[in-house]
């Protein structure tokens, strides 16, 4: 299904199921290289993600959870 979904959306997707599944911190250097885009990017698309569902945490030396 991610392959039909445009760019950020298929990201989005993606970036809610690694955090959903792996439930500890993840290095923002580490979301990068996995969804392959940028640290703007990935910020970007956390703070959409986050204006519809408060989802997605962040502490600046454990990363997102």
């Amino acid at each position: 299904m991610k392959n039909i979904l445009e760019n950020h959306l298929a990201r989005k997707l993606i970036l809610i199921e690694l955090l959903y599944n792996k439930k500890k911190y993840i290095q923002i250097d580490d979301a990068i290289e996995i969804l392959d885009c940028s640290k703007n990017t990935l910020l970007k698309d956390i703070l959409e993600i986050n204006n519809y569902f408060y989802i997605i945490e962040f502490e600046k030396n454990k990363g997102f959870f």
